[in-house]
């Protein structure tokens, strides 16, 4: 399937508004040098949302277009650092008996992910529902680890180069994985060209001709992407992710790839 074939329908996006994209905040929850997520999160999905570039890495991560397998339906599947939820709606749109849990630790975030799935919630693990846990990351899923929860799916989509121990966050993750359970992690990695991407990201909005009118936004996301994200971006190079990854307990590497997300992400897909 090719990047702009098959996507769904764009669902209405945020409105575009001014944003001052500034400020780092460092709390003790695993991630170091947070961004200000409060000030990304608005512009996010205003300009991504409307981009192929960004929808097509969701379809791929779901195995709708790309090289990964379609899911099975009727799992339950944890997306951790779920953000503004936009790979949450696509998974209960997609696999509508999903036992969806997500997982942020940023009240933004929170919001926005509630406001968009406000028809799909639920206050405890549900079938065909998301259930979302405000938190740090490690802290829920021992938390569901208590209630005695496994996960079919785990998706970790742009996150780990935020943490400050990928290893242990990747041993807890295989801990609760199911016996032939998979991780389907997106991330950044050494070869990541943030030129690139946003060039991709403006081809888009170009053809559609929306970027005059989210030129302000586009700007403000590009400008946070550069100087808030762009030192930790390149972190991994593709081999010390997969040592990390083997370390872990993942020791089954279903697909390896380099062409995510606009040729700019690693995609992965492993299972312990």
């Amino acid at each position: 399937m090719s990047p702009t074939q098959d996507l769904p329908p764009s669902p209405p996006y945020p409105a575009a508004a001014q944003q001052d994209i500034n400020g780092v905040t460092t709390e003790p929850n695993g991630i170091k040098a947070q961004p200000k997520w409060s000030d990304y999160a608005r512009v996010y999905d205003i300009v991504l949302c409307r981009t192929a570039t960004y929808r097509t890495m969701l379809w791929d991560l779901l195995g709708k277009s790309g090289p990964l397998s379609a899911m099975c339906d009727g799992r339950v599947v944890f997306d951790l650092g779920c953000g503004t939820g936009n790979l949450s709606r696509e998974i209960l749109a997609a696999y509508p008996n999903t036992t969806l849990i997500a997982i942020d630790n940023d009240e933004s975030m929170a919001m926005s992910f509630k406001e968009k799935l406000s028809k799909s919630l639920a206050d405890k693990p549900t079938s065909g529902k998301a259930c979302f846990m405000l938190g740090d990351i490690s802290e829920a899923m021992a938390v569901l680890s208590d209630w005695g929860f496994k996960a079919d799916y785990v998706f970790l989509v742009n996150v780990l180069f935020l943490i400050a121990d990928p290893a242990a966050m990747l041993r807890q993750i295989a801990s609760v994985l199911r016996t032939g359970g998979e991780l389907r992690l997106s991330n950044p990695y050494d070869k990541t060209d943030l030129d690139n991407l946003f060039r991709s990201f403006q081809s888009d909005l170009l053809a559609q001709n929306e970027f005059e009118s989210l030129e302000t936004e586009f700007n403000a996301l590009k400008s946070f992407n550069f100087k808030q994200l762009s030192p930790m971006l390149t972190r991994f190079s593709q081999a010390s992710l997969m040592d990390v990854l083997k370390q872990s307990g993942f020791g089954k590497l279903n697909h390896v790839s380099q062409g995510h997300y606009g040729g700019q992400s690693l995609l992965i897909s492993t299972s312990v």
